[in-house]
């Protein structure tokens, strides 16, 4: 019978679920038989006896259990306390003889992404934080303060929450974070603070700066992206294409970056990917690259800055002019 199931590739247990009213996985014995007959797997009259025997009670037959027996359910291997252990084991270990790899995250670079974001989204960050300052003493626990970036929807790794937290980390209590004097420095893209005791101050408008989190190329590589910059800004000029509508498309979260293959899919899409040969993609991807959340993105603000620059337009986010 199960070698029938399998064959035929039969669908078994809608059959006997049309006839499972109340839902507590049994059927009569003349349900159970008529489920047989319409699915082909009917056997003789005696073979029906002793499976209404072996799954049947008071109740009626126990379907489900026979449809377990029919039909083996693979038993997935519970992984999850294996891999923790491995991945704690992983960050404890180092290789013999090898220097232990330490990334450094620049805190500067992360409140560059922050403030791009506020700015584009008109993000209140100190709405989130301020709810867990119950005394308002402008300070927040470190856990505290990690929980309202992931509601603000910001999606930083640990080695970036960690370089702010360093910064604002409360000279009073170092299990605390200065809340505050996060909100205001990233309030100032919008105004500067105390502006009106200070009426004739100028206040810059914040721009997120080209080359933020870059590698430095070699002069060869550098090269080869200036010729590659050229090329695509001649083609931005010359058919007016505006590059940075269809990257904020896919810039679900608006942080600023996508990934790769998404690059390089808007660069296809715009027509302008032909005229990049896979090296000088490689370059981009040096050039633009940006760490978000562990994994390396490509900043495509700052791409379709120099973009413009090169082009000399200006059809980037209106709210970066």
């Amino acid at each position: 019978m199960s070698e029938r199931v399998q064959q035929r590739r039969v669908l078994t247990k809608p059959c006997f679920q049309d006839f499972d009213k109340h839902h507590n996985g049994y059927v009569t014995c003349s349900q159970f038989r008529q489920c047989l007959s319409y699915l082909g797997l009917a056997g003789s009259d005696q073979e029906m006896q002793l499976m209404e025997k072996r799954y049947g009670d008071s109740k009626g037959v126990n379907y489900l259990q026979f449809l377990e027996h029919l039909q083996p359910t693979e038993r997935l291997e519970d992984k999850y306390q294996t891999r923790i252990s491995q991945l704690s084991t992983r960050h404890t270990q180092t290789t013999p003889g090898a220097a232990a790899v330490i990334v450094k995250v620049d805190a500067e670079s992360v409140l560059d992404k922050i403030k791009t974001k506020v700015m584009k989204e008109r993000v209140r960050v100190l709405e989130f934080m301020r709810d867990y300052d119950k005394l308002r003493s402008g300070r927040i626990p470190a856990t505290s303060f990690r929980q309202a970036l992931d509601l603000c929807g910001f999606g930083f790794g640990q080695e970036e929450v960690t370089a702010l937290e360093k910064v604002y980390q409360s000279p009073k209590d170092p299990s605390q974070v200065e809340y505050m004097r996060f909100s205001d420095e990233i309030e100032s893209v919008f105004t500067r603070k105390d502006l009106e005791k200070t009426p004739t101050a100028e206040v810059v408008q914040f721009v997120p700066p080209v080359g933020v989190n870059m590698y430095v190329l070699s002069p060869e590589e550098e090269q080869t992206l200036q010729k590659t910059m050229h090329r695509l800004a001649e083609r931005v000029r010359v058919r007016r294409i505006q590059i940075f509508p269809l990257f904020e498309d896919y810039d679900r979260v608006h942080i600023g970056s996508v990934t790769r293959s998404q690059f390089h899919r808007v660069l296809s899409e715009l027509e302008m990917g032909g005229l990049v040969n896979a090296m000088e993609f490689q370059i981009l991807y040096r050039k633009f690259d940006v760490r978000v959340g562990g994994r390396n993105d490509v900043n495509y603000i700052s791409f379709c800055q120099m973009i413009d620059d090169y082009a000399q337009t200006r059809w980037t986010d209106p709210a970066l002019k």
